[in-house]
């Protein structure tokens, strides 16, 4: 496979990955691309292959290029960077995993390195966000009760029913979560 086509492949693979789980890293592009196998990675993973670069069915020149064209696509779509630690899996010692031939650490970066959509890391927060806001809610209400109120948490939304009038909603997202808040805090 010519340069052109790998830099499709590896974009098409990007793209993919972003648009499914919000993330992509070169490992997961190399499997979509067809250069490295799920159980060659697996054997990888559990220590049986000494250095990940070995079991690619591309020379180091093209792994190169992958690399390259990851990253490229990563700044193009102003994806977030981030490291992660491939340790072994299975019993006995978590040895850091080695990537390349060479052990080379700027290399072994590039291999480790993830790439997460702005939107994830977004929806992350907002998530965490809502999440303190629900705890905060549940803390303000528990020690003043409400009366006529019956409160209960459920997932992601705090349930509520008006006892007297069989009004019944819920706060399922951060506006009504705040408005809640505040009127608790200031009684209207």
């Amino acid at each position: 496979m010519n340069n052109i086509e790998l830099r499709k492949k590896v974009h098409s693979a990007m793209y993919g990955l972003i648009k499914t789980n919000g993330v992509a890293s070169p490992v997961e592009v190399l499997m979509a691309i067809g250069v490295l196998s799920k159980e060659k990675y697996e054997d990888w993973r559990h220590g049986r292959i000494p250095y990940l670069e070995r079991v690619c069915q591309i020379n180091l020149g093209k792994l190169s290029t992958v690399n390259y064209e990851i990253r490229a696509f990563a700044r193009k779509n102003n994806l977030k960077p981030s490291w992660s630690d491939y340790r072994k899996w299975g019993k006995g010692n978590r040895t850091r995993l080695r990537f390349s031939k060479s052990g080379d650490d700027q290399i072994e970066r590039m291999y480790a390195t993830h790439y997460v959509s702005q939107q994830k890391v977004a929806d992350a927060q907002e998530r965490h966000e809502f999440q303190k806001r629900k705890n905060e809610l549940a803390q303000t209400i528990a020690p003043k009760g409400l009366a006529g109120y019956v409160l209960r948490n459920n997932d992601n939304n705090i349930l509520y029913s008006k006892v007297d009038d069989n009004h019944v909603g819920s706060y399922d997202d951060l506006k009504s979560v705040d408005a809640v808040l505040k009127l608790l805090r200031h009684g209207n």
